[in-house]
Formats: C-alpha cells, sequence, structure tokens
C-alpha cells in the first residue's frame, strides 16, 4: 500500500500543532484554503475585515463561499463544537450540518 502524501490537513498540522488554534501569515493563507472553512470571528467588522482582505478574498473557499462563519463565542453551534461532549456533538451536527451543505452546494449565494 502507498503512503498518503502530504497534504493542506498534514501541513495545516505542523503548523498549529497541538494547539487548538494558531496564527498564520498572509504567506501562508493557501493552508487555510480547503474544501469548506469553518472560522470564529468576534464581530461583524472583523467578519468583513476577514473578507475584504485580499489574501483571504482570492482564495478559492473565500470566492466560492465555502466558509461557514460563527460570529463572537456566544454562537451555540459554536459552543457545541467547542466543547465537543458526548450531549453537546448530536446538537452540533444538527445545526451544523445544513450549514455545511450550505457552503459545499456550489451557490456563493448560499447563506453558510
Amino acid at each position: 500500500m502507498e503512503e498518503p502524501q502530504e497534504g493542506v490537513a498534514d501541513v495545516l498540522l505542523d503548523v498549529v500543532g497541538q494547539d487548538s488554534a494558531s496564527q498564520i501569515s498572509g504567506e501562508q493563507a493557501r493552508l487555510i484554503d480547503v474544501d469548506t472553512l469553518i472560522a470564529q470571528v468576534y464581530t461583524e467588522e472583523a467578519r468583513a475585515a476577514m473578507e475584504g482582505n485580499p489574501l483571504f478574498a482570492g482564495l478559492d473557499v473565500a470566492r466560492e463561499g465555502r466558509i461557514v462563519f460563527f460570529t463572537a463565542l456566544d454562537d451555540p453551534s459554536y459552543g457545541a463544537l467547542s466543547f465537543s461532549t458526548v450531549l453537546s456533538l448530536p446538537y452540533a451536527l444538527e445545526h451544523l450540518t445544513p450549514r455545511l451543505e450550505a457552503a459545499l452546494d456550489g451557490d456563493p449565494a448560499t447563506a453558510a
């Protein structure tokens, strides 16, 4: 059996390591150009700044609307993913699945 090639997820894991988050420089923006991106921002202004950043806006994931944003820490779906307990994960699946489907439907106009 062939060894799998190192993919973006592997490289991203090398950058983040065992931390739950990490800063990625503009030069490494391609690391988040994935099938679907889940991004957490604290305010709508921060989201607008992220979406308006030319490096970010140039990524396929951004141009094609394949991002699920959580704004602030009080989004229940974000909380459910963060806690990742036997009780919170079914909630996360129920509420996150439609948002992921919208992000992956091929229509950038679909709200995720």
